[in-house]
């Protein structure tokens, strides 16, 4: 970043970036406790003897988590201080969201012309909860613990490793909050959301042979996100770059780690599952999804810290996302030995070595999730989005040209300029695939003396390919 060498960079003392955590209370430590409440009626009402109608309502009631000794702060942009729970703002910070009503309706159809065939769809509201981190973060404020995301200038540094801390002060006033870093929580606060629905048709295509397809589909809404709450402008000329604190739209304050609730998520899937009930020695169980996930995500290690909180899609884009997942599980007792249809003749020590033998497996074939890339260039803004690298051309490679030492086009990507964003999307490359074997093999041997005494001996193999 100075001298255009990490290592030297390192060498001389010169961080890009740093992070510590100094205690400035008594400890790092704090006591919170929250009342949760939940109210819920549900029935089935068999409507008649082909329709039966599953119907619920819930009621949350969350209260934002409360601190023992009342050491919890939230930084206040017009005051250009913390205010503190309790004194300034109410204890708890945010007020309880009292409109979280979660009706659920789900129906069971066996149609009069279809015996051996059932519909079943569903849909429904649920309610998550506050995250830890969410609290947390509001007791990392001074005079508490006193949180430092320190990003240096360029060309000039305005720290080394030799200046890196501030001392924490014995007292707040007359205190420089732009040489620590502070959190915001909105009084806004409300608890996440996701919608849910469902649809499948199973049926009974042959005797112990069952066939199901299904779509399975839901949408979080309200979701927690972290932002830069004083986000500095981009440089007019990024290779004159100018102090970030200058370009930050606060003074007094530096980056200000902001919780907001503005994310999404989505997912839609295809279920197939085929089972074939135990039977003659045999079953099987095979499911197959073929689904899509999106959400907002982050190149931040820690959270969802997006880039721009004002075009937060540009964080939007696959995450946990396989799209193709195959698993297959069965039980076979091998047909050998004393009431098997081969080698049943046999008796004595040989039957009770032929016999008894069962074969147990669970198969998965998956493909590959996509894969985030980052960049370490610098986008000279003093947050903690990260950076993306600048996207030239596709980048997935045939697969055919696919080498674990080269498993994408690293060509088809180039680092951004210095305090720039680069332009690569969240998940455009995909990883490699999953087909993983457990077997196990088990033995039953029976005694001459008691036939309904067993025991059993289990020898197991794992691989991944």
């Amino acid at each position: 970043m100075y001298t255009k060498n990490a290592l030297a960079d390192m060498l001389l003392g010169l961080p890009q970036e740093a992070f510590a955590n100094q205690r400035g209370g008594k400890t790092f430590s704090f006591d919170t406790y929250n009342d949760e409440f939940s109210f819920y009626v549900q029935d089935d009402i068999k409507v008649s003897r082909s329709l039966t109608v599953n119907a619920g309502l819930r009621y949350e009631y969350v209260q934002w988590p409360l601190e023992k000794n009342d050491e919890f702060a939230n930084w206040n942009f017009q005051k250009g201080r913390p205010d503190f729970a309790g004194k300034d703002i109410p204890r708890r910070i945010a007020p309880p969201d009292r409109n979280n009503w979660a009706p659920r309706l789900g129906l069971a159809y066996t149609p009069g012309f279809l015996k051996k065939t059932v519909i079943r769809t569903g849909a429904g509201i649920a309610y998550g909860n506050f995250r830890q981190w969410e609290v947390s973060l509001l007791h990392f404020m001074p005079p508490f613990v006193y949180d430092n995301f320190s990003f240096n200038d360029l060309p000039k540094p305005i720290f080394t490793t030799d200046n890196l801390w501030p001392a924490t002060p014995k007292t707040l006033e007359g205190f420089d909050f732009t040489k620590i870093s502070v959190n915001y929580q909105s009084p806004d606060k409300v608890l996440p959301q996701m919608f849910q629905w469902n649809f499948n048709v199973q049926r009974e295509i042959l005797p112990n042979l069952l066939l199901e397809v299904g779509y399975v589909g839901n949408r979080a809404v309200r979701q927690p996100h972290r932002y830069d709450g004083n986000a500095a402008r981009y440089d007019v000329d990024p290779a004159r770059p100018t102090s970030i604190q200058s370009r930050r739209p606060w003074s007094t304050a530096a980056f200000v780690s902001a919780n907001g609730f503005r994310a999404w998520s989505n997912y839609n899937a295809l279920n197939l599952r085929v089972e074939r009930r135990y039977a003659n020695g045999f079953s099987v169980l095979g499911a197959y999804t073929w689904s899509k996930a999106l959400a907002i995500s982050s190149t931040s290690p820690c959270c969802v810290t997006v880039m721009d909180n004002e075009n937060i899609r540009t964080n939007y884009g696959p995450v946990n996302d396989f799209a193709h997942n195959a698993v297959v599980s069965y039980v076979y007792e091998l047909p050998f030995g004393p009431g098997k249809p081969l080698l049943q003749g046999l008796h004595g020590a040989p039957g009770r070595i032929v016999g008894g033998w069962q074969v147990n497996g669970i198969t998965t074939f998956r493909s590959g999730a996509a894969l985030r890339l980052t960049s370490p260039v610098s986008n000279n803004l003093g947050n903690r989005a990260g950076n993306r690298p600048d996207r030239i051309t596709d980048g997935n490679l045939p697969a055919s040209e696919r080498r674990v030492e080269r498993w994408f086009d690293r060509t088809a990507f180039r680092d951004p300029v210095f305090g720039r964003y680069g332009n690569t999307g969240e998940g455009v490359i995909r990883g490699p695939g999953l087909v993983n074997w457990d077997v196990s093999i088990f033995k039953t041997p029976r005694s001459s003396r008691e036939r309904h005494c067993s025991s059993a001996l289990r020898c197991s193999t794992h691989s991944i390919m």
